[in-house]
């Protein structure tokens, strides 16, 4: 097998992984009292096992992709590869992307205005919830401040501003681009949505929602680190060394 195969091989199964984490990793959250009634906790636990379920189409997709490419030539199985690795940055948020969604805007409430205080910065915990919310209601993909949002992107407090991928939060308004499987019944949700009559309002800020025919969402561009993942050395390699 060439260095070249060798190489393309050796990305897809990194990219592979990395799927499969985004698949059961959520973004942390602060611990607290869990407040949900049965119908609730029904629900997310429907979603789940509805996640487990697309997870397992996923792999079985997967397999019979491999299972392609060992009954085909080399010419067709490097332009599969190479077709599936571009999927798999899609996925994953390596690209840029387009599609209907919405546009959340962020800014200070009417009564903080008349306060005349100037307000800082949105809350790292607020903004986390607000992703795991839009992902809840199956946003496909989220930028923050034109920050692209993926399973590994830190959103923090820094010396009293919030971070979200190594940059700081700019100026109100701040605006959140979203890419959905169904734009309007999220637009519909984020509307009634118990995040913006409470957790905003009591931080005295306003979000109000958008539906847009086309958002552009921008690629991560900062490097994705995979401290716990190496390419395997192939069993030849092993034989010549010993």
């Amino acid at each position: 097998m060439s260095n070249k195969r060798k190489g393309t091989l050796t990305i897809i199964t990194i990219i592979l992984g990395f799927m499969l984490a985004v698949q059961f990793q959520t973004i942390r959250e602060p611990i607290e009292r869990d407040t949900r009634d049965i119908w609730e906790i029904r629900e997310d636990i429907e979603h789940e096992q509805r996640l487990i379920s697309e997870l397992y189409k996923e792999i079985r997709a997967k397999d019979e992709v491999l299972r392609k490419y060992e009954e085909a030539a080399y010419n067709k199985k490097y332009e599969g590869i190479t077709k599936q690795l571009e999927e798999l940055k899609e996925k994953i948020g390596l690209t840029e992307v387009k599609g209907p969604g919405i546009i959340l805007t962020i800014q200070p409430s009417f009564t903080q205005s008349l306060i005349g205080e100037p307000y800082h910065s949105v809350p790292p915990e607020l903004l986390i919830r607000l992703v795991n919310e839009l992902f809840r209601y199956k946003a496909l993909a989220v930028a923050i401040d034109n920050e692209r949002i993926i399973v590994t992107t830190p959103i923090r407090d820094v010396n009293g501003q919030t971070y979200i991928n190594n940059t700081p939060l700019g100026p109100f308004p701040i605006e959140v681009k979203v890419i959905a499987e169904n734009a309007e019944k999220l637009h519909n949700q984020m509307q009634v949505s118990q995040l913006v009559d409470e957790f905003f309002a009591l931080e005295s800020l306003e979000l109000t929602s958008t539906l847009q025919e086309e958002v552009i969402l921008p690629a991560y561009d900062e490097v994705i680190r995979n401290t716990y993942m190496k390419p395997v050395e192939s069993a030849n390699k092993g034989n010549e060394m010993s």
